[in-house]
Order: structure tokens, then sequence, then C-alpha cells
């Protein structure tokens, strides 16, 4: 499997190969290895950090921001968004 993929570590964005065989990746257009660890880990295990509103009772205010904390699997962030469109809140916080 081969994919093409652009580092965001820094901000040279560099376009790099990703290739996986049975049980080796190579990495190859990576200007340094923080570029090649992001791309292995993109290639075994994407994930991503999640932003979104939950809806509150409040006209004055009818959603607020939230995000998570730490970086969710990508295959995740679907059931994520299905519980946080449950959410409601109904009691006033400080932001």
């Amino acid at each position: 499997m081969q994919k093409q993929i652009i580092c965001i570590i820094c901000p040279r964005g560099c376009v790099m190969t990703v290739k996986k065989n049975k049980e080796e990746i190579t990495v190859e257009g990576n200007a340094c290895n923080r570029g090649k660890d992001f791309a292995i880990l993109e290639m075994t295990d994407p994930k991503r950090s999640l932003t979104s509103t939950v809806k509150t009772a409040f006209k004055d205010c009818p959603v607020l921001p939230v995000r998570t904390d730490y970086d969710l699997p990508k295959d995740l962030i679907g059931k994520a968004m299905e519980e946080i469109n449950k959410i409601v809140v109904t009691k006033k916080v400080k932001m």
C-alpha cells in the first residue's frame, strides 16, 4: 500500500510518500526524522483532535465550543460526534 502525506509537524509541509509492505514501512520525501515519525504514525494509527460545539438551553448562548484534550483514533471521530450531538448544556458555565 502506498500513500502520499503532507507533513504538518513544521511549516515546511514536506510531501512524503509512505509505502507499507508486510511489516516494513518506508518514507521518502521527509526533510527530518520528525516528519518520518509523523508519516509512520499516520499510516499505522492515524489520530485527530476534535473540535465542535454542544447545544445549550439558553437563547443568549445557543452553543458552546468543545474540544478533546487528547487526539482520538481517526475511526472513532464519527462515534464521538454522535455522542457530542446528544449533549445539551442546561447549567450556565463561565468561559
